[in-house]
């Protein structure tokens, strides 16, 4: 496996799906790619707005159902380079701290209620 690429932990629809719930993200991720291919994630994937179909990207953007596609598939591509993946990363250690230490204060205020 090509040192600059990702290890296969996450899958794209995990990817994708991270992004939707974080849109600031998926915006601040989206804007390292080319306008294009930015417009055609965010559209499709539903990042920071509404899921749209192929047909109306393709539609909205003057262009083919099939060139679409292929544009969304390298924007994807350009998500699991480590140059865009090491922001995901850095999010989801941050919430996972975050995460943690709301969870240690809940269990400690269940603990002290209980005594």
């Amino acid at each position: 496996m090509p040192m600059n690429k990702i290890p296969n932990s996450m899958t794209t629809d995990q990817i994708l799906g991270y992004l939707r719930q974080y849109p600031e993200l998926g915006h601040e991720i989206a804007l390292t790619l080319p306008e294009r291919e930015r417009s055609v994630l965010i559209l499709l994937h539903g990042i920071g707005c509404e899921m749209h179909s192929l047909s109306h990207v393709a539609e909205l953007m003057s262009l083919s159902i099939t060139r679409v596609r292929q544009i969304d598939l390298h924007a994807i591509r350009k998500l699991r380079h480590h140059s865009r993946k090491h922001l995901i990363d850095e999010h989801m250690s941050a919430n996972s701290e975050k995460n943690f230490a709301q969870n240690h204060f809940h269990t400690q205020a269940q603990k002290r209620e209980q005594m």
